[in-house]
């Protein structure tokens, strides 16, 4: 058998012909190092815990068991559960994910930036920001269920105009039978696979790959119109992650319009989707996109450049999902401790606090106002003094004195003689600085209602 790395590599070299037709997959589940790597690879997304020595042989037996059923075809995947799965099945499932993103990757377009290696919501937001140049309108929205209602059978269509092997095809369609990708929803996070098992992403962006490569028609149709035309006044910009997506439409109302009803009927006709919330905006006023608030200000002259900004509305959502913030009937804010810790240990309260406050700040440190963010520094700090006021009976007052060293709020290990943990204490500056791991995204914007917890 050949090493998993270069069968990847061998198809991942092929991807750009669009006459190659790729045959014999399936032949790969019977490779014994493939269930080796698919086995690195969940380790490495935490998926699953190290498997001791001791338990190697019975490791080793069960994916003998699954090479024999897969070659007389008669393994069934299990339907998809709230833990990791059948481990077996998460190894089938990585190994059928591994080839597709070697077969699909190098086609994918640039403007696609979910799931995919080296690309996050950054750098969707850095590509509108550094592409967007003068737009004059916005047409943004979603794609209504876009994840529960993709449809199957277009998929497996997709999926045979490349690949000619069936029973690899028949496997990936008991993949969609079996439920591991019944209900394809965020769990609370802009990347990362969705909840719904290990194929989620691989197949979301093969779907939409449609859809990309139709608003790179519109686009060319779009600014080839007229050949007497002056170049810089009719222009399209496009940028997408998973079911959000941004045009900047430089040219009249009505040319916005046109491109629209042209994405809608698209996405109707081909992807047997809806269009949500579709809505075309001036430029002049102020969008959201992925968590940000986009404005369009003036640069250079009469060059208009788009700025990102933290909405006022996220953080304070935020505050409020935590359940760190109470607003009063006077529009009054106050922190509150969040009885859900109370039982922890002090390191580990501090812990979680830490997270949530560089979560947001990772999230939104490309925003021009990210400064805004130590209101909501204030508040988290007040809630954990509150939080461990309320584990030990006392005041806050008495806590911020016991926990108050050299002006930085520390909490010693109770159970590590000498070590300590320090709440965030780095500011909330400006970077500039892309992250492109999916880890960034991990952050719980998306549909927050600021009205929803008082």
């Amino acid at each position: 058998m050949r090493s998993p790395e270069i069968v990847l590599n061998n198809l991942a070299s092929k991807s750009n012909n669009p006459l190659y037709h790729y045959e014999r997959l399936y032949r790969n589940l019977y490779n014994k190092e493939f269930y080796m790597l698919a086995y690195q690879n969940l380790l490495s997304k935490h998926a699953y815990r190290k498997i001791p020595i001791d338990r190697k042989r019975d490791f080793e037996e069960r994916i003998d068991r699954v090479i024999r059923k897969l070659k007389d075809q008669t393994y069934r995947l299990q339907p998809v559960s709230k833990q990791n799965g059948v481990l077996e099945d998460q190894l089938v499932l990585e190994i059928i994910r591994m080839l597709l993103v070697a077969i699909y990757e190098g086609t994918f377009s640039d403007h696609s930036h979910s799931f995919r290696s080296k690309r996050s919501c950054h750098t969707a937001l850095t590509e509108v920001q550094s592409t967007f140049t003068n737009v004059k309108w916005f047409i943004l929205g979603g794609i209504q269920g876009c994840f529960e209602q993709m449809d199957q059978h277009l998929l497996i269509h997709l999926l045979r105009r490349k690949v000619k092997d069936e029973k690899f095809i028949q496997l990936i369609y008991q993949c969609l039978k079996a439920g591991y990708l019944y209900e394809w929803k965020y769990h609370q996070t802009y990347s990362g696979t969705p909840l719904g098992g290990v194929l989620s992403s691989i197949l979301a962006n093969i779907y939409f790959h449609q859809l990309d490569t139709f608003v790179s028609e519109l686009k060319h149709s779009y600014e080839t119109m007229d050949v007497h035309k002056n170049p810089n006044d009719k222009q399209l910009f496009y940028t997408r992650y998973a079911d959000d997506y941004l045009i900047g439409v430089i040219g009249s109302k009505k040319d916005a319009e046109t491109v629209k009803d042209k994405l809608i009927h698209f996405c109707h006709e081909k992807l047997k989707l809806s269009l949500k919330d579709v809505q075309i905006v001036h430029a002049k006023k102020a969008v959201h996109f992925l968590g940000y608030q986009l404005k369009c200000t003036r640069e250079e002259g009469q060059t208009r450049k788009i700025k990102l900004y933290v909405p006022k509305e996220k953080w304070i959502g935020k505050l409020r999902s935590l359940n760190v913030l109470k607003v009063d009937s006077n529009n009054q804010w106050k922190a509150i401790h969040r009885t859900d810790l109370v039982n922890l240990e002090d390191t580990r309260i501090l812990q979680v606090y830490n997270q949530e406050i560089k979560g947001i700040y990772r999230y939104y440190q490309l925003a021009n106002n990210v400064t805004v963010l130590r209101h909501f520094y204030y508040i988290m700090q007040q809630s954990l003094a509150k939080t461990l006021a309320c584990k030990y009976n006392t005041s806050v007052r008495k806590i911020m004195g016991k926990y108050r060293r050299d002006g930085l709020f520390t909490v010693t290990d109770s159970s590590i003689k000498g070590r300590s943990s320090i709440l965030y204490h780095g500011g909330f500056k400006r970077r500039k600085k892309v992250i492109t791991d999916s880890m960034v995204d991990v952050f719980p914007v998306r549909n927050l209602n600021p009205q929803q917890k008082k």
